[in-house]
């Protein structure tokens, strides 16, 4: 029928059209299954308006806590999510630089970021000085072969924060496994935008290819500015050097969902057990 209500509105109905439009009604109408089909869609209508549908998330106006699943997450928690991030963030980045002066001054949001590949630049004003740091240039991570553990724990934390703000920290809709499809740090500028001193970066869900369906188009993400600076440095000057050394370290690449859902975990104070695929309902008040 839904075949023949848009017909009826690119073409004028005609004699030929409404005989056949009879006789399809006709016959549905008395098909044994489609009866069948529809006695079971009413039974199981009438089933469902007996009892109260199941909540699975749910917002506390009184004092703020997220309900999803049988995972309770406090107010006091999630409204802390980003500085929890960034602190994290600066726990595990400050080891591995030596240029504490410079790494501050391009981390800070105040100083003009304009991002272009390898000529990235932050430009710092102090009273009528104006310099201009090139992010890839100037700060230059210290991996230190001599501490070769302590050095990949920070590396995999800085890895695990980057891609939890990307995936739950960014504002737009997202699955774990779209985070994989973004880009390494080699095509940063190509996935990544500076928009407004945010990190603006698209993530696209083929969840219906395989099943012939491919009309999904990529999704705006935005980036809060504090956290868009420590993912500009992760992947201009943190990354590129541990590629340079990967006879020492790595980046685990092959782990980015995982790398994810383990810093979202510590952040918000839920036990290994949580199901991630909820992850992203629990800042979604």
């Amino acid at each position: 029928m839904s075949y023949c209500i848009a017909g009826d509105q690119s073409a004028r109905l005609t004699n030929s059209l409404l005989t056949l439009y009879y006789r399809i009604l006709q016959y549905t109408q008395g098909s044994q299954s489609i009866d069948a089909t529809c006695r079971c869609l009413r039974s199981a209508r009438q089933i469902d308006q007996r009892r109260l549908p199941r909540i699975h998330k749910a917002f506390n106006l009184l004092d703020g806590e997220v309900m999803v699943g049988q995972v309770y997450v406090k107010r006091s928690v999630w409204s802390k999510a980003i500085s929890m991030i960034l602190l994290k963030f600066r726990d595990c980045m400050s080891p591995l630089f030596a240029c504490d002066e410079l790494l501050e001054q391009v981390l800070n949001v105040d100083n003009r970021l304009v991002l272009a590949g390898k000529d990235s630049t932050v430009t710092v004003v102090e009273d009528d000085l104006v310099r201009t740091i090139n992010i890839c240039s100037e700060i230059i991570p210290i991996l230190d072969p001599t501490k070769i553990d302590e050095v990949q724990a920070c590396i995999d934390s800085c890895y695990q924060c980057n891609m939890a703000t990307l995936l739950y920290l960014s504002a737009g809709a997202g699955r774990g496994v779209e985070i994989s499809r973004i880009g390494t740090h080699p095509e940063f500028s190509e996935y990544f935008q500076e928009f407004f001193n945010h990190l603006r970066f698209g993530m696209r869900s083929e969840k219906g290819i395989n099943h012939g369906v491919d009309n999904n188009s990529a999704v705006a993400h935005f980036v809060p500015p504090s956290l868009s600076r420590f993912i500009v440095v992760c992947n201009l000057c943190l990354y590129p050097a541990v590629v340079q050394q990967a006879k020492m370290f790595k980046i685990p690449t092959l782990e980015f969902a995982p790398a994810a859902a383990n810093m979202f975990r510590q952040v918000m104070n839920l036990d290994s057990t949580t199901d991630n695929q909820d992850n992203k309902m629990k800042l979604n008040r």
